[in-house]
């Protein structure tokens, strides 16, 4: 099984939990703290072509400056239907980034800015609108 899927036209990316962890050492400069890139991962992300000579593919960088450097960490659990889940994820001022498990045992990545993070977690709850009150018979509904 492969550590990383990217569909560029589809715009996901799909990874191994511990590729995403290893992200954050790709980062470089202050937020790439950790210990160097495993051999492992090198080969994997260039294999997907998502690592060059000059580092990592621009869709990569602020997931793996998030992974490194957050401001909050945040841990979700998916409860049902199906197994429970554990959902990671990390937030800085611009950008959050959760990892959704999959059935193929890698994490689909979600990254967006971080002021839609209500909205995305609304909508990964299947939150949807309240449903309208119902009157009580013999009560009317004025304007």
């Amino acid at each position: 099984m492969s550590e990383i899927v990217v569909d560029a036209e589809a715009g996901t990316l799909q990874v191994s939990r511990s590729l995403l962890l290893a992200l954050g050492n790709f980062s470089g400069g202050a937020t790439g703290r950790g210990d160097p890139p495993s051999g492992a991962s090198v080969k994997a992300l260039r294999s997907a072509g998502m690592l060059g000579p000059t580092g990592l593919h621009d869709m990569l960088v602020p997931i793996a400056a998030a992974v490194a450097d957050p401001l909050v960490r945040i841990t979700f659990d998916h409860l049902g239907p199906g197994p429970v889940s554990e959902s990671p994820g990390w937030i800085t001022p611009d950008v959050t980034v959760l990892a959704v498990p999959g059935e193929d045992g890698l994490d689909e990545i979600l990254s967006f800015g971080t002021s839609f993070l209500v909205a995305r977690l609304a909508h990964l709850v299947e939150l949807g609108p309240r449903p309208d009150a119902a009157l009580l018979p013999g009560l009317l509904k004025a304007d």
